[in-house]
């Protein structure tokens, strides 16, 4: 009957350890989206200023894999480039460094041809923590 017992328990510590792992709460993923906008906003602004001066706005995403699931991201987001008479440049930038392409940000075409762009969308877990760039 004891051994019965161990075994119920173990099944049941087993099946309940699947479920729900770390659960991060809602602001630590809003704090971290809005940092890894801020921080792609940063690179942005200095790619726009040493590649594209002629750009007259940027606009940047967060980091859109950062949720319960991917509490740090893939370390990328999005964004464009505007200029007059409506052209535009996609852009991709780090939301975690600087080190890749110019001041961390490339255009989305030479990002996809990148190792790294390979695994744009997958969650980074190397990626251990995302603090606001200074």
């Amino acid at each position: 009957m004891k051994q019965i017992y161990i075994s119920i328990i173990a099944i049941s510590l087993l099946l309940l350890s699947g479920c729900g792992g770390d659960v991060v709460p809602m602001e630590i993923i809003d704090q971290n989206q809005i940092i890894s906008q801020q921080n792609a906003e940063m690179n942005a602004r200095a790619f726009k200023n040493g590649r594209y001066p002629d750009a007259v706005r940027i606009t940047i995403d967060s980091d859109s894999t950062i949720g319960p699931d991917c509490r740090y991201g893939d370390g990328w987001a999005s964004g464009k480039l505007y200029f007059k008479k409506s052209q535009t440049i996609s852009i991709i930038c780090q939301t975690t460094g600087r080190g890749k392409g110019f001041s961390g940000c490339l255009t989305k075409k030479d990002f996809v041809n990148k190792p790294y762009g390979k695994q744009d969308g997958d969650c980074d877990e190397t990626i251990t923590a995302l603090k606001k760039f200074k």
